[in-house]
């Protein structure tokens, strides 16, 4: 009842010590001037472009950056860990250079150089160049594309840097300015990586002439976990962009439930943030998120985090799996074995109501053993 009747000046007082002393202290040794750079500016307006916002030294880098070089880009790659926000970002590059009034369409690389995809011998798909004909062709996870890909990529590049002058061409080919059949000209195209493009070690697979030519202008989005100051004001936008689109009453954090937050090591970046405060938002029955609220993420996840763990002793050789269901799944399953089975305890170290338990619990058929309640679909000793 306290929290709920709390003011928002009252508990942004709250939310800036408690972001003051656990940054401080946190094992990522963030610099506690940053969170006092946050606390003074708290009621400035952040910089933003098309969404795309923070207040951190490097965003307001990155943002002023993007104002700067927007109206005269045609060709840029943005470079960012999965979830930071690429998309976003190319939307607002496109939102405020010369092709805003033209479309903005999103395809995949690997998919865009697949022959088949052009017809007529093409070698990448004509049916989205003409789609962005004088707009945005936004060709994603360019990182993934193959050696014979990479290829292609680079005839594209050679075909599209002679294109300006053809521009005009095509558009007196065509009487009402729309390109004719295999004569789309985008006016701008970018390119998104999530690993860089261009290292030495150890060295990178991707054609190394072509990365420099994407690299001739690159944006590069930082990871959450290199602007931890940003944390709480994305997660009051995160918290009324859903109560906007829910119709449900959620004002902000309540006490203590900023320290998880700012002690996570978020590999899955902004986009794992918008999922956990999403699932606070749905399960609070408070205007403002308590910790108990919070999915039960673990700060130790950025360690090995297996989908389907061996026997007990045994280390799993798979691919560690940063979804955060598994993830979450994973946790409590292990809390579950360190109570031996005991739901009421678990729930209580978890910090989550026993509903909240069962929920996660019900989400998905057992897969995982306690000591005293074997799976009966588990065959223990083989996979």
């Amino acid at each position: 009842m306290g929290s709920t009747a709390r003011s928002s000046s009252q508990w942004s007082g709250s939310a800036k010590g408690a972001a003051s002393s656990l940054l401080h202290s946190s094992p990522q040794h963030t610099s506690v001037q940053a969170v006092s750079a946050y606390a003074e500016s708290e009621f400035e307006n952040p910089p933003n472009i098309f969404g795309l916002t923070g207040r951190s030294p490097v965003m307001r880098q990155l943002i002023l950056q993007m104002q700067r070089m927007a109206p005269r880009l045609t060709l840029f790659t943005l470079e960012g860990e999965d979830g930071t926000g690429k998309t976003l970002a190319a939307r607002a590059l496109h939102a405020n250079g010369s092709a805003a009034d033209g479309p903005f369409v999103p395809c995949l690389a690997s998919r865009f150089f697949t022959p088949s995809e052009g017809g007529g011998g093409a070698r990448w798909s004509t049916a989205a160049l003409e789609q962005a004909h004088r707009g945005m062709l936004f060709l994603d996870r360019v990182h993934q594309l193959s050696p014979d890909q990479q290829d292609m990529l680079a005839d594209f590049l050679r075909w599209f840097d002679h294109q300006p002058s053809q521009a005009s061409q095509l558009e007196l080919g065509s009487q009402d300015g729309e390109p004719t059949p295999g004569t789309g000209l985008p006016a701008q195209v970018a390119f998104s990586s999530s690993i860089p493009l261009r290292k030495a070690d150890p060295p990178s697979p991707f054609r190394q002439d072509v990365a420099s030519r994407l690299y001739a202008v690159r944006f590069r989005l930082p990871a959450l976990r290199e602007r931890r100051e940003d944390i709480p004001m994305l997660a009051q936008t995160l918290i009324q962009r859903f109560s906007r689109a829910y119709r449900k009453t959620v004002r902000g954090l309540g006490p203590g439930t900023i320290a998880p937050l700012l002690r996570h090591g978020w590999p899955g970046n902004v986009r794992e943030l918008d999922q956990v405060i999403t699932a606070a938002c749905l399960e609070t029955t408070s205007q403002w998120i308590r910790p108990i609220d919070l999915p039960p993420f673990s700060s130790l996840i950025p360690q090995s985090v297996p989908l389907n763990p061996g026997p007990r002793g045994t280390e799993s050789t798979e691919e560690p799996s940063w979804n955060l269901d598994a993830v979450i799944r994973f946790h409590v399953h292990k809390v579950l074995q360190h109570t031996r089975g005991n739901k009421l305890r678990a729930a209580k170290l978890l910090g989550v109501s026993r509903s909240t338990l069962y929920r996660v619990l019900a989400a998905e058929p057992a897969t995982f053993a306690t000591p005293n309640h074997p799976s009966p679909t588990r065959n223990h000793g083989t996979e």
